[in-house]
C-alpha cells in the first residue's frame, strides 16, 4: 500500500491553526527573535509568543512560556537580553527583561513599544496616564461622600473628538514616554506627557535624545496629525522636527545620527500617499525618499538603514509584487532590491549587512520567516509556521487576473479559484476596505475557505487602490467609475467561462462594505451581499466616524461650509453617493456583520440600512460582534472571527449555492 492520506480543502474552522508573525528583530550574533500570533481554542483567546533562531539552529526555540501573550521583541546592544511587552492579553502590557541564555524574566514597568538606550543601561518606553478634564466634578465628589455607593461607568465630559479612536473608544488615557534603568530597583521615570500621545521613541545613536511620533502641537479638536518629535533625555525639552504630516512609526535613526527614517503621509487624508521620509535630525525638513516611484507603501514596520548609511530599505506592495526598496540619501535615488510574489511585513539585516530577514505571508501560506540578499535573488524559507497543517491541505489555485476597464484604464487582481470542480464557478467578489489599500499576493482564509465550499473569490482591485502611483489612488469616486471597474473584472470572468454570471455575490469591509451595499442598489446582477463594518450614509458618518471630520473633506467637501450655497451642493454629494438613499432600490438579500465597538465605521451605518429593509419587507439580517472594533477579523474573539466567515459563505450557500 502506498501514498498518504488524501488531502482536503481548507475549512473555516481551520483558523484555529493559523500562525502568522508579528516582529523580527537581529542580534549581533545572527540570532533572530521572532513573534508568533495564533489562537488558542481552549481559551478562545489570542496569544503571542517570541521564538529563537540561533545561526544555524535547525529548530526555533520558544523564549515564552504558558499562555504569556509576549510581543515587541527588542535585543539588548550586547545581544544578552530582550526586552519583551508582556502580559496576559494585548490589553494588559508590561515591559520585560528576558535573560536569553536562562529565559529568566523581569518587568519593569506596565507599558509597551520599548527601546534600549545605545549603552543598555536603560530603556525608554510608552506607558498611558488619565486623561485630566473626563471626569465631572460632581460625580466625583459625590462618591467621596458615599464611598460605599455602587459605582457604575463614570461620566465622561468631551470637549474634541480627540478621545474617541477606534480601536479601544473612548480613551481615559494619554500615551507619554517614560525611562527606567535596566537594572534591578531602577524606578521609572516620566519623559515627556500631557494632552497627547507620544508614542514609538527610537533612540539616537549618541543616546542624547529620543525621536518620538506624537499628535501635540496639531488641531486641538481632533487627532489629524501625528508628526515626529525629539525630546532632550536630559533636560526634557521637547522639539518639533515636522508639521502637517501623519507618520506611522515605528521610526530608524541613521547611523550618522543625523536623519531619522519612517513611513507616512502629508495628514491623514484620502488619497493616502504613504510615503518613505527621511527627515533631518537638525530640522531641516522632510524628504519624499519614494516619490520617484509614486508609489504607495502600507507601513509593517520600521525602515532599516544600511550599516553604513548609505541607503534605508523597507517594505512596499507593488501591484501584484511585494518588494523590497532600496533609497540612498547621497544620490536620492530609489530602486528595487528584491520582487517576489509574496507580501513582506518587519524586516531587519543580518551582521554581515549583506542579507536580511523578514515576516512574509503567500497567496498559500499565512505566515514564513524568510532571508534573503540585498544583491537580489531568490527568497529562502528559514521558518515555516504552518507546515504541519498545511501539508494537509490541497489548497485554492490563485491567479492574478488584469484587464482594461471600459475607459481603457489598466485593472488587475487576484482570482481563487476551487481546487476541484468545473468552470464556470459562483462567483463572490471581495471589496479590500479603503478605498486606498490594496489586495496583493497574501493569504486570504475567506477566499480559501470559499473555494473549499466551491466558491471562486475575486479580488480586484479598482481604481483608488494603493500600488498603482498617486492618480490611481486619487481616482475613487464612490461608486462610479470605482464600482465599474468591478463590474468590468467580472464580466471578462463570465465571457471567459470561468464563473457564472447568475450566482454571483458581493462582499467587503469598511470601503468593502460601503461598496457590497452600493452594488446592489445599483445592479440585480448579485444574488446576495455581505457588508461587513459598512458605510452606507455618507454625512452620519462624517460626523460620528473617529476620522471623519477630515479624512474625506477632500473628497467630499465640508458638509457644513459657511456660504449656505456650498453647503448644499456638498450635502447632496454626501447623500447622493450614500447607499441608504437608494434603499428603496435594493432587492438583493443582504447580510450585515457589524462591529458593536467599531468607531471608524459605527454601528450605526449598519442599523440604518438594516432599519431602512426591514420596513420594506426585503430580506435583511444583522449579526452584531460584542467587544469588536472595525478590524472584526482581528479583534473579535477567536470563535466569533470564525463564525463571521462561517456566516458569510453560508449567506452565499444560501441564494447562489455552488452545484
Amino acid at each position: 500500500m502506498g501514498g498518504g492520506c488524501p488531502k482536503r480543502p481548507l475549512r473555516v474552522d481551520d483558523h484555529w491553526r493559523i500562525r502568522a508573525l508579528a516582529a523580527v528583530q537581529t542580534a549581533r550574533d545572527g540570532t533572530i527573535a521572532y513573534a508568533v500570533r495564533s489562537v488558542a481554542p481552549e481559551r478562545n483567546e489570542r496569544e503571542s509568543r517570541v521564538w529563537l533562531l540561533p545561526p544555524g539552529a535547525r529548530e526555533p526555540r520558544c523564549l515564552s512560556l504558558g499562555d504569556a501573550f509576549d510581543g515587541e521583541p527588542r535585543w539588548s546592544p550586547d545581544g544578552s537580553q530582550l526586552c519583551v511587552t508582556g502580559g496576559a492579553d494585548a490589553a494588559r502590557q508590561r515591559v520585560e527583561l528576558v535573560d536569553v541564555r536562562t529565559g529568566v524574566r523581569r518587568t519593569l514597568a506596565a507599558g509597551r513599544s520599548a527601546a534600549w538606550a545605545p549603552g543598555g543601561a536603560a530603556v525608554c518606553y510608552v506607558a498611558g496616564e488619565p486623561v485630566p478634564g473626563l471626569e465631572v466634578a460632581a460625580e466625583t465628589a459625590w462618591y467621596a461622600r458615599f464611598p460605599a455607593a455602587r459605582r457604575g461607568q463614570p461620566l465622561r465630559r468631551l470637549t474634541t473628538r480627540r478621545e474617541r479612536l477606534d480601536p479601544g473608544g473612548y480613551r481615559d488615557r494619554r500615551a507619554g514616554l517614560w525611562l527606567c534603568g535596566a537594572h534591578a530597583g531602577d524606578e521609572p521615570l516620566r519623559l515627556t506627557g500631557g494632552e497627547c500621545d507620544d508614542v514609538d521613541p527610537a533612540w539616537s545613536p549618541d543616546g542624547e535624545v529620543i525621536a518620538f511620533v506624537s499628535d501635540r502641537g496639531g488641531d486641538p479638536r481632533v487627532s489629524a496629525e501625528r508628526n515626529l518629535w525629539i525630546v532632550d533625555v536630559a533636560t526634557g525639552d521637547v522639539r518639533r522636527l515636522t508639521a502637517g504630516f501623519w507618520f506611522f512609526g515605528p521610526l530608524a535613526w541613521s547611523p550618522d545620527g543625523r536623519s531619522i527614517a519612517a513611513l507616512g503621509t502629508r495628514g491623514l487624508r484620502a488619497p493616502l500617499a504613504i510615503r518613505l521620509w527621511v527627515v533631518a535630525a537638525d530640522g531641516g525638513g522632510a524628504l519624499a525618499a519614494s516619490d520617484s516611484f509614486g508609489a504607495h507603501i502600507w507601513p509593517a514596520g520600521a525602515p532599516v538603514w544600511s550599516f553604513a548609511g548609505d541607503r534605508v530599505l523597507t517594505a512596499a506592495a507593488f501591484g501584484a509584487h511585494g518588494q523590497l526598496i532600496a533609497y540612498a540619501p547621497e544620490t536620492r535615488d530609489t530602486r528595487v532590491v528584491l520582487r517576489a510574489e509574496a507580501v513582506f511585513g518587519q524586516l531587519a539585516l543580518m551582521p554581515d549587512g549583506t542579507s536580511f530577514v523578514a515576516a512574509a505571508t503567500t497567496p498559500h501560506n499565512p505566515g514564513l520567516l524568510v532571508g534573503g540578499s540585498l544583491a537580489g535573488g531568490e527568497l529562502e524559507p528559514l521558518v515555516d509556521l504552518n507546515a504541519a497543517w498545511l501539508a494537509e491541505i490541497e489548497a485554492a489555485p490563485v491567479r492574478r487576473v488584469a484587464f482594461a476597464a471600459r475607459d481603457g484604464r489598466a485593472i488587475d487582481g487576484w482570482l481563487v479559484t476551487p481546487a476541484t470542480g468545473h468552470a464556470p464557478f459562483p462567483c463572490i467578489t471581495d471589496v479590500h476596505y479603503g478605498p486606498n489599500a490594496a489586495w496583493g499576493p497574501a493569504f486570504s482564509l475567506p477566499a480559501q475557505a470559499a473555494a473549499g465550499r466551491g466558491f471562486a473569490t475575486l479580488l480586484l482591485n479598482p481604481r483608488g487602490s494603493t500600488g498603482y502611483g498617486d492618480a490611481f489612488a486619487g481616482a475613487a469616486d464612490f461608486g462610479g467609475s470605482d464600482f465599474t471597474d468591478l463590474l468590468d473584472g467580472i464580466d471578462m470572468l463570465v465571457a471567459q467561462n470561468v464563473i457564472d454570471g447568475e450566482r454571483l455575490g458581493i462582499t467587503g469591509l469598511s470601503y468593502g462594505g460601503f461598496m457590497a451595499t452600493w452594488a446592489i442598489a445599483h445592479s440585480r446582477r448579485f444574488r446576495a451581499a455581505v457588508s461587513i463594518n459598512g458605510i452606507v450614509n455618507w454625512l452620519s458618518w462624517y460626523l460620528i466616524s473617529d476620522t471623519g471630520l477630515f479624512f474625506f473633506e477632500n473628497a467630499f467637501g465640508d458638509p457644513f461650509p459657511s456660504h449656505p450655497a456650498g453647503g448644499k451642493s456638498t450635502l447632496a454629494r454626501f447623500w447622493r453617493h450614500s447607499p441608504l438613499a437608494h434603499a428603496a432600490d435594493i432587492e438583493t438579500p443582504l447580510l450585515l456583520l457589524q462591529s458593536e465597538n467599531d468607531y471608524r465605521c459605527p454601528i450605526d451605518q449598519g442599523e440604518q440600512i438594516f432599519g431602512a429593509l426591514v420596513a420594506r419587507g426585503k430580506t435583511v439580517e444583522m449579526l452584531r460582534f460584542p467587544g469588536a472594533a472595525h478590524d472584526l477579523m482581528g479583534t473579535a474573539a477567536p470563535l466569533h472571527a470564525g463564525l463571521a466567515v462561517e456566516e458569510t459563505i453560508a449567506w452565499f450557500e444560501r441564494f447562489m449555492p455552488a452545484r
